[in-house]
């Protein structure tokens, strides 16, 4: 080496040292990231700061080793595709360089990145251009950049405003596009309306998704707003469409208005309904309560007749007793009816002497122990032996005894405010006498069940020998269907390599138009030598065996024919003589771009070998027809009884969802009637004692029974629904997850909660159905847990036989043998220290019960309770 050539320097070993010196100096951003990834270990999800230098902390305003994970202080990078790049970059393991203009989450500038990773860490290194002087082409496209932004912004806020406001809109609204009027948007009221939800629907022909609205003069009605641009209103229009999957009408006001869009063409028509149904049915008793109230407000001039106007209204049973031989004062027509006679009729006499089919039944009774202790009393479903029609006849009621006082506090009468039940109570004793009958007709189904599995015992033997030909015949047919589903590559190789003969005929002269491969072998005759003639001319060996007439019939109708196993007599090429054959057809009709039939398609595969393979097999089934005849006998009669008890628990639970129906709207005119007075009486009159309690009186009285519809009309809502089809569900897997919701409530009553149930054990059920059974046992065993000794719940399962059998274990109160026949009663509360409302067992009874289930109980007072459920396996 000469003294004049530079020696080369020797090389730097790394060390950490080193690269701590080179990440402090670097006048360039570097970013330690480490990779947040998703529960699959493969996607990343978050980046995590491990650390920045101090060029990266002084361009990003961020310490050391900020807390905070990148898309936390970054949102916006993932929309911009900043956190692509940095997950790419991970990835590929490979430098990677883009660059961003970020403006953004406090950020403003050009970015330069490079990443790429090292181990488990994506190192960063980035420069941004806030240092450097901007151009003037730079500084018009931020310019620009940040009015399209703004823009962009307005326009995405008035939309999410329009939406937000159809949403929240009090009417439904719906929007259709093009002449099809296709569902593009329905707000919630709407899909309420139509009972289905929007992604049902989106997308498809308004009256193909909804072909219960057609047919009811719609279709013309958004054709010509459609075509004029004329909207159009409907009032009160009576409409037949669905609800909770049952026919139903309602009447509606209804308007149609043509959308635009930004250049001013018309794209669709906007819809807006209100369900008017209850007001237009209501307009008539409306209109005359508010009658008889300006009647009544024009009369009364003193506070007591005016009481005495709204009890003679009022839609319930109200009467007013005085003194020791209660002496009727006030009576209205109501209870006037229900005890037979007319007011006038018991007016200013004895209750026992004006009405004395009540002698020894005890209400004089309660009424005097009202009239002496000033205690009020409730009656609930109380029997009454009352006349009627002549005849003496057992009525239920639901009453309150009220004192009334006079303005120096001494009780001057009893008010009796009363509801004939008595419908309610007989349906109530009816569905029990059907349960009942339900229950011997099933142990009837049990035994003829029995019988019939001994049938089938019998024809196992005749089975084992069709089984080698069925095998051989189910094997022939899936490799003919694994064939066909081969060959649907594509429509065109499926049209000339299909495994069966395709032909397509145009016009009533039915010409051929195509035709495959297949067609020329069972034809005979060569494809070229067809094509654009008559296919009956054609093909004569076709002719004379019906199809012209069934073309002709497709061709008018333009409903598709399936036939199989038809036997077709064609000309054979080899012979030139009509063979008989038996085949698999399907015609199906063409269209035209106007939608008319112009055509038919015609498929067809020979089916000859399976025809006599099944010949063969005749024999035996032959065999099997006595017994078989035997069998259907009896699923006949089976399936008679099923229908009659299916039909009678329909009707029942029809007539309980309709009663507690319309039980809704006398209960609404009592409360609008009791705003009314209050809005209309003088505030002299409001002030008066009598007035003022009889009338928080009523509204208390009004929202009782208001709380009682609802929970009647949520019970049999609950009996409309049938049970939800059962699958094969993980009993282990739904009590793990409702330990999971209720571990809060377990960890605060200081419960022990021991699970005893095999992975692998599964029941065939209702999945939502099992949960919530599961459920309401479980938190009913926290929340009447004993208070004087820890709470300890066990829950075992296993399988016995055919049945898995679940037992639901505790040691808390624990109810007597007389509380635990009530206990799946309706509204049976039998312990009142916790909220409840009494129908959380009756309904876990009828999940279960619907799902082919059982559910028992053995209990002992301070012991505990153990509830056993059975479930398919």
């Amino acid at each position: 080496m000469s003294a004049h050539t530079p020696a080369h320097p020797a090389p730097v070993p790394a060390s950490e040292d080193l690269l701590e010196v080179l990440f402090n100096v670097s006048m360039t951003g570097v970013i330690l990231f480490q990779p947040v990834f998703a529960a699959d270990e493969v996607e990343i999800v978050d980046l995590a700061y491990v650390r920045l230098n101090a060029a990266a902390q002084q361009m990003l305003q961020l310490p050391e080793r900020p807390e905070q994970s990148f898309l936390t202080l970054y949102p916006t990078a993932r929309p911009t595709g900043v956190f692509d790049f940095y997950c790419q970059a991970f990835q590929a393991a490979t430098v990677k360089r883009h660059q961003f203009n970020y403006q953004h989450d406090g950020l403003d500038a050009y970015f330069y990145l490079a990443a790429q990773r090292s181990g488990e860490v994506l190192v960063v290194s980035f420069t941004d251009t806030n240092d450097q002087p901007r151009s003037a082409v730079e500084e018009a496209l931020r310019a620009s950049q940040v009015r399209e932004q703004a823009a962009l912004a307005a326009a995405e806020a008035r939309q999410a405003t329009l939406y937000a406001m159809f949403e929240q809109a009090p009417v439904a609204i719906s929007l259709l596009q093009g002449p099809t009027h296709v569902i593009e948007f329905a707000n919630a009221r709407m899909a309420q309306l139509w009972d289905r939800s929007l992604a049902q629907v989106a997308g498809q022909a308004h009256f193909t998704a909804l072909p219960e609205l057609a047919g009811q003069g719609f279709e013309e009605l958004l054709g010509a707003v459609w075509r004029t641009g004329e909207p159009h209103y409907l009032q009160e229009q009576l409409v037949s469409l669905r609800r909770a999957g049952q026919p139903y009408q309602g009447y509606f006001n209804i308007t149609y208005q043509p959308s635009y869009d930004g250049q001013g063409q018309r794209t669709g028509v906007l819809t807006s309904a209100i369900d008017v149904t209850e007001q237009v049915l209501a307009r008539q008793q409306v209109e005359q309560l508010n009658q008889q109230l300006e009647a009544a407000r024009a009369e009364a001039v003193r506070e007591r007749n005016q009481l005495q106007a709204l009890i003679t209204q009022a839609p319930v049973a109200i009467s007013l007793y005085e003194g020791e031989d209660l002496r009727i004062t006030t009576v209205n027509a109501v209870i006037s009816a229900l005890w037979g006679y007319t007011p006038a009729q018991v007016l200013g006499r004895p209750l026992l002497e004006a009405v004395p089919e009540l002698q020894g039944q005890g209400f004089d009774d309660l009424l005097r122990q009202v009239l002496h202790t000033q205690v009020s009393y409730i009656g609930t479903e109380t029997p009454a032996t009352l006349r009627r029609d002549g005849q003496l006849h057992t009525t239920y009621f639901n009453f309150v005894y009220q004192p009334l006082y006079e303005v120096d506090g001494q009780v001057s009468g009893v008010l009796c405010v009363a509801v004939d039940v008595t419908e309610q109570v007989v349906a109530r004793q009816q569905v029990q006498t059907l349960n009942e009958e339900l229950a011997a007709i099933n142990e009837e189904l049990r035994a003829s069940n029995e019988e019939y599995q001994s049938a089938n015992v019998a024809l196992s033997e005749a089975q084992r020998q069709l089984r080698h030909l069925n095998e051989e015949l189910e094997a022939r047919v899936q490799q003919r269907t694994q064939a066909l589903q081969a060959q649907q590559a594509a429509q065109q190789r499926l049209f000339a390599q299909a495994p069966m003969a395709i032909v397509v005929l145009r016009g009533p002269q039915f010409i051929i138009e195509q035709a495959n491969a297949n067609a020329e072998i069972i034809w005979g005759v060569a494809v070229a030598d067809v094509l654009g003639r008559p296919h009956f001319e054609a093909i004569p060996s076709s002719a004379g065996q019906g199809f012209e007439e069934m073309l002709a019939g497709i061709l008018a109708t333009g409903e598709a024919v399936v036939l199989r196993e038809v036997p077709i007599k064609l000309a054979r090429a080899h012979t030139g003589l009509p063979a008989l054959g038996y085949y698999n057809v399907i015609f199906k009709p063409l269209h035209d771009e106007n939608q008319r039939v112009n055509g038919v398609v015609v498929m067809w595969t020979e089916a000859t070998d399976q025809v006599l393979a099944r010949q063969q097999v005749q024999g035996l089934n032959e065999e099997l027809a006595a017994i078989n005849e035997e069998l259907t006998v009896t699923n006949e009669e089976l399936n008679e009884s099923n229908t009659r008890l299916t039909r009678t628990n329909v009707d029942l639970d029809t007539f309980v969802y309709t009663a507690s129906h319309d039980l809704k709207a006398p209960i609404t005119n009592i409360e609008s009637i009791t705003l009314a007075l209050r809005e209309t009486l003088p505030p002299a009159v409001q002030q008066d004692e009598l007035v003022a309690h009889l009338l928080d009186l009523l509204t208390q009285t009004t929202a009782r029974f208001q709380f009682t519809i609802g929970q009647l009309t949520d019970i049999s809502r609950l009996q409309l629904v049938h049970a939800g089809p059962a699958e094969p569900v993980h009993l282990a897997a739904v009590v793990e997850a409702v330990r999971l919701d209720l571990a809060p409530l377990i960890v605060a009553a200081g419960a022990q909660l021991t699970v005893d149930v095999a992975p692998e054990l599964v029941v065939s059920f209702s999945p939502a159905n099992l949960r919530s059974a599961i459920y309401n046992l479980l938190s009913n065993a926290v929340k009447y847990r004993a208070l004087d000794r820890p709470c300890q719940i066990r829950v075992h399962a296993a399988r016995t036989g055919p049945r898995v059998v679940v037992q639901v274990q505790d040691n808390g109160l624990g109810i007597s043998e007389v509380q635990q026949r009530q206990l799946f009663g309706l509204f049976q509360r039998l312990h009142t220290h916790v909220e409840g409302t009494g129908v959380g067992l009756y309904i876990t009874k009828r999940l279960v019960e619907n799902g082919g289930g059982t559910i028992a109980v053995e209990s002992q007072v301070e012991v505990g309770t153990t509830f056993t459920l059975t479930f398919p396996a």
